[in-house]
């Protein structure tokens, strides 16, 4: 049986966009670079709780409500050989949306686990 490695993450990251090729979509890689790397929205996350997306943090995650939480995730992010999304995030939206609405459903016992995998592979 082939194991995993136990320093791969999935998750859901802070503020990790994608830009599709389009006739604007330079203009909008350069928003998000001058957005993502504004220090005021840096330190706007960091205060609201958040990891930003953002190398080189450094003691800046000193000012985060938790900062030993906030480090162990930094840490976590740098060094894992991998990531992969949460199914949802990583579907397109109305699939996703199939995603966490039917295991809701299987969490409250309102559908078996059979359903869900039925409801999968009629989402669309």
């Amino acid at each position: 049986m082939a194991r995993g490695d136990p320093r791969d993450t999935a998750g859901n990251p802070t503020n990790y966009f994608a830009v599709t090729k389009t006739d604007v979509s330079d203009a909008c890689v350069d928003f998000l670079h001058t957005q993502m790397t504004n220090k005021e929205y840096i330190d706007a996350m960091i205060k609201a709780g958040e990891v930003p997306a953002i190398a080189d943090l450094g003691d800046r995650l000193d000012q985060h409500p938790n900062p030993a939480f906030a480090k162990a995730v930094y840490e976590i992010a740098q060094t894992a050989p991998s990531f992969t999304l949460s199914w949802d995030q990583a579907l397109p939206s109305n699939i996703g949306d199939a995603v966490v609405t039917n295991l809701q459903k299987v969490f409250n016992k309102q559908i078996q686990p059979a359903d869900w995998v039925a409801a999968m592979k009629n989402a669309n």
